[in-house]
């Protein structure tokens, strides 16, 4: 069983608003606030600034890369298992969908609240709104029966959400770890002689700086970004990938200021078509935090399809 560790969750309550531009169904139920800036497709995805609204239509995978860098979303169109809902839990961002017409009310520029804390329904104000949070602790939360599992995307999140009680992970969504750890797609490094916009090439050769071969940098961020994810509960599988296995990547990767250390074996494929396949051999897991015993542990994970 899963020890428990230290955790808060936090309570979002709006004080005072301006006028409701627009409602629509909330996602979460956190409050963020900064400029609207609406978008139309995801090639003005250079117009949107980190910490600014993303106001839009809809959204689709092609948003993906875009998504992160914005403090809340909102979209015309869509429900609770739209592109846009889905993307908002899994990055814990703000989010109000199937506005109808919030394209319409917004004005590019404008201070507006994006608020998911007043129950189903979100609403966008007009200005910045005040609000209050209130932590509550849940270190002491029952395991519920039904063994939640965890849908995980972000490396960088993983610490956070491992203090939520969970059995685990039960799927790893490697569109979002490209996009957010790895920061390449793999035909770009199969591929990266056929690139003619420099400022792309340039951005490629930084990140691969160290790699005489592109692929081997895009192996060696993969199996980075799963130790992460397994270094933080080496209790359960990982649901990850496909079976193609053409060479062996083994990730030391330390984590958390060296709490754990963890050695994961990948099996990982990466054509000149840039399809990636990766079967999840064998992860050796050395404990050296009063969770875990001291020693070598090895543990051997189902590979499911992602």
């Amino acid at each position: 069983e899963k020890k428990q560790r230290a955790a808060t969750i936090r309570t979002f309550k709006i004080q005072s608003k301006g006028k409701k531009l627009a409602e629509g169904i909330a996602l979460g139920e956190k409050i963020a606030t900064g400029k609207a800036r609406l978008l139309r497709s995801p090639k003005e995805a250079h117009l949107l600034q980190e910490g600014e609204v993303l106001v839009t239509d809809i959204t689709n995978p092609d948003w993906d890369p875009i998504m992160k860098r914005a403090a809340a979303i909102v979209t015309n169109k869509g429900g609770r298992t739209s592109h846009a809902a889905i993307v908002a839990r899994e990055l814990g961002t703000v989010a109000i969908v199937g506005s109808g017409d919030a394209t319409d009310k917004i004005h590019d520029g404008d201070e507006i609240t994006v608020s998911c804390a007043e129950g189903k329904t979100g609403f966008i104000y007009a200005g910045k709104a005040d609000w209050t949070v209130e932590e509550k602790g849940i270190s002491n939360l029952k395991m519920p029966k039904t063994a939640p599992m965890l849908i995980l995307g972000d490396p960088s999140l993983a610490f956070q959400q491992s203090f939520l009680p969970n059995r685990g992970v039960g799927l790893l969504r490697m569109e979002f770890l490209i996009t957010h750890h790895i920061k390449v797609h793999p035909l770009a490094l199969t591929r990266f002689e056929e690139i003619t916009n420099l400022g792309i090439r340039e951005g490629i050769a930084d990140l691969t700086r160290h790699y005489r071969d592109k692929k081997e940098y895009f192996v060696d961020k993969l199996a980075q970004g799963v130790a992460t994810f397994y270094a933080y509960d080496h209790t359960h599988s990982l649901g990850i990938g496909h079976h193609s296995p053409q060479f062996l990547r083994r990730a030391n990767h330390i984590v958390a200021q060296g709490v754990v250390a963890c050695n994961v074996t990948l099996a990982i494929t990466l054509d000149e078509h840039g399809k990636v396949s990766h079967q999840f051999l064998k992860i050796v897991h050395l404990g050296v935090h009063e969770k875990f015993p001291i020693g070598a542990h090895t543990c051997h994970a189902g590979v499911g399809i992602a």
